[in-house]
């Protein structure tokens, strides 16, 4: 017990000016690890384990505030919901808790919680497309602290790992400035390994801007890019934009798009056209791109540029219709047709699209054996609901998602995604 009490007797040492960093670090991390994220079900490609889990907590908490009142239910089916419910992850390396908020308005209009206002948020362009008018600062927020809950999820060891990480941080910052602040030098003298130090930090954060100006370059974000998360750069070019940076580095942001030199193109639609190759030939330098859309026609060239994308993850097939087959683009080039597929299994992928009524159960099949596919969507694919079945039971690995083929949508309202277990 005396040996423990004398390692905290150490702390009474330290120097006040590592007393002065510890306590500036000490807030960034609580500034980390503490507020929440509102969390967004990521459809594309797909939810996580955990995102899933926060959509069954709201689901469960929201049911929960109607069955409070059975006569709320009533109302909302005849006009606005009077029950919302938000869910807010905490944590960082790992989000160690969920935490479900309902706000609510009662039969007689009386509002029991109404959402926050975040104290800082800056104005912004998004309102020339429909978003929101301002940049909110998130930990600015009361809603985003731990304060109130309705339902909640821990995970313990995330909790004992961002602890971990924390007490890491700060035992490394302040053995650092501690050993810097009783070396002979003292507090305003510097030698050559405080130049060398301060060089190498300089160096690193030099290489971290260039790096990422650079990508932005060949990704054609322009300084009058707004981070709108799409937009066209071609006519037959359409991207997605998203932050790519550390998330530590986004939570004490307090907001993505303080950090518009961390959004990077990570899925791109293209159209074939004229245009194409020089198109193709641009994707193998999107370093995080990791999903392609293929849309109409896939000239067989261009899949020889596809398989050099570097971080290619999810590719979806243009539609391919039995009635209808066109070997050749307008420009001449062979397309890729159903006895291609082979070729992909090169790519890597983990998800893929098959769309139109070519793809038969023994194409699916074939794609289904894959080795690092986990998911597949079919778009009116002529496999019958057996066919299927039997093929999920063969590759238990694989999730199928079917929807309807695509031509429906050019009429009636399309049915929802129907995941087959």
């Amino acid at each position: 017990m005396r040996a423990l009490l004398s390692r905290f007797a150490i702390l009474t040492k330290l120097h006040w000016v590592t007393w002065g960093v510890l306590l500036v670090t000490t807030l960034g991390l609580v500034l980390i690890v503490v507020p929440g994220d509102l969390v967004r079900i990521s459809l594309i490609p797909w939810p996580t384990s955990w995102e899933q889990q926060c959509e069954n907590l709201r689901l469960a908490t929201n049911e929960m505030a109607y069955a409070v009142d059975p006569r709320e239910r009533n109302q909302a089916a005849m006009g606005a919901p009077r029950v919302a419910t938000k869910v807010y992850q905490h944590g960082w390396p790992s989000p160690y808790l969920a935490r479900a908020l309902v706000f609510k308005v009662d039969t007689s209009g009386q509002v029991n919680r109404a959402e926050s206002e975040p104290r800082i948020q800056f104005e912004n362009t998004f309102s020339q497309w429909g978003g929101s008018m301002h940049h909110a600062v998130s930990w600015s927020n009361y809603d985003n602290w731990p304060f109130e809950m309705e339902g909640w999820l821990i995970r313990p060891w995330s909790l004992l790992l961002d602890v971990v990480v924390a007490v890491a941080i700060l035992a490394a910052i302040g053995g650092l400035t501690e050993w810097r602040m009783r070396r002979d030098t003292g507090l305003l003298r510097f030698g050559l390994i405080d130049l060398l130090g301060g060089l190498t930090v300089i160096g690193v954060a030099l290489g971290f801007y260039v790096y990422h100006a650079n990508l932005q370059r060949i990704e054609h974000l322009g300084e009058d890019f707004s981070f709108v998360p799409t937009y066209n750069i071609e006519g037959g070019f359409h991207a997605g934009v998203h932050y790519k940076g550390p998330q530590w580095m986004r939570k004490l942001a307090g907001n993505q798009y303080f950090l518009p030199l961390l959004h990077h193109v990570d899925s791109v639609s293209v159209r074939a056209d004229e245009n194409w190759k020089s198109i193709y030939g641009e994707l193998p330098k999107f370093t995080y791109m990791t999903s392609l859309d293929a849309r109409f026609q896939l000239p067989l060239a261009a899949l020889d540029l596809v398989e050099q994308c570097p971080s290619l993850e999810h590719f979806a097939l243009p539609n391919l219709d039995r009635d209808s087959p066109t070997p050749l683009s307008r420009q001449g080039e062979p397309l890729f047709q159903i006895k291609d597929l082979p070729r992909l299994e090169k790519l890597n992928l983990i998800s893929i699209r098959l769309r139109g009524d070519a793809y038969s159960a023994k194409q699916i099949e074939l794609v289904a054996a894959f080795p690092t596919l986990q998911r597949i969507t079919l778009e009116g694919a002529a496999a019958s609901q057996e066919e299927i079945e039997k093929i999920k039971s063969d590759h238990p690995n694989i999730e199928f998602f079917v929807l309807p083929d695509p031509q429906i949508f050019m009429y009636p309202s399309p049915t929802p995604t129907i995941p087959i277990r």
